[in-house]
């Protein structure tokens, strides 16, 4: 089990909202005040809806449903959808705000115009306690939270390691977890690897050509010499200038 991106740690270890959000953004910061643990600290209520009757957090379709129906924004590519845990990436993790509806808009807006450059964000339905767990409140009743991280790499499905956690009693655990990153990375990521593709065809174009003009019986090296020539003149050329505009 790794340690839960919720409201939880927050709770826990307390922190500071590096930049204030205006309340009519229609997104909140979850954070709570330094406490001591173990005095049934409130932590509000989440806007995610409960699971159904029947049902529990961990097999209801809704959460299920409203990570499939989510539109990805045109500016991103999904890299995952659907999954049952969190991205695991403490080494490039930015930032985590709560949203107030499952939103990869309003997640890809905060990441586009983060400080520091954001390059993916994985969004998630999170089962979180309603309070701190602890001696007093061993299992508080849970809440539903709508979850927005931000990531300063590409993300992907392999990624996805933070199950939740067990506190005090409580389960934090975590649904509809969809994760996306920014196109222009994708683009230029693409264009290298194409690049490079393009400059093993042309050596291996370049030498067929030697072979068939010059006389290879001999053990001839001018075609290796004629390919790495061209090679020099096409690299000189700058061939991974599209690269460098994306």
């Amino acid at each position: 089990m790794k340690l839960s991106i919720a409201a939880l740690s927050a709770a826990i270890v307390g922190f500071t909202v590096a930049t204030p959000l205006p309340e009519d953004s229609g997104y909140v910061d979850t954070f709570v005040r330094e406490e001591p643990i173990g005095y049934c600290i409130p932590l509000g209520e989440g806007y995610a809806p409960p699971p159904e009757e029947d049902t529990t957090f961990s097999s209801s379709p809704i959460y299920t449903n409203i990570s499939k129906a989510a539109l990805t924004p045109d500016t991103y590519i999904r890299t995952f959808s659907d999954e049952s845990a969190a991205v695991f990436r403490p080494d490039h993790y930015l930032h985590r705000v709560e949203l107030t509806s499952y939103s990869p808009l309003m997640c890809s807006f905060l990441c586009d115009t983060h400080d520091t450059a954001c390059w993916a964000f994985n969004l998630y339905v999170e089962r979180a306690p309603t309070k701190v767990p602890g001696p007093a409140c061993p299992n508080p009743d849970p809440t539903y939270r709508y979850q927005c991280v931000l990531y300063d790499t590409p993300i992907s499905k392999s990624d996805v390691e933070n199950d939740g956690q067990k506190a005090a009693g409580f389960d934090v655990e975590v649904r509809g977890s969809n994760g996306q990153f920014f196109l222009s990375l994708f683009i230029f990521l693409l264009c290298c690897v194409g690049v490079v593709y393009c400059i093993f065809i042309l050596l291996l174009v370049l030498c067929v050509v030697g072979i068939l003009f010059y006389d290879f019986i001999l053990m001839d090296v001018r075609p290796l010499v004629f390919a790495v020539l061209v090679l020099e003149e096409v690299l000189t050329w700058r061939i991974c200038w599209a690269c460098t505009v994306v």
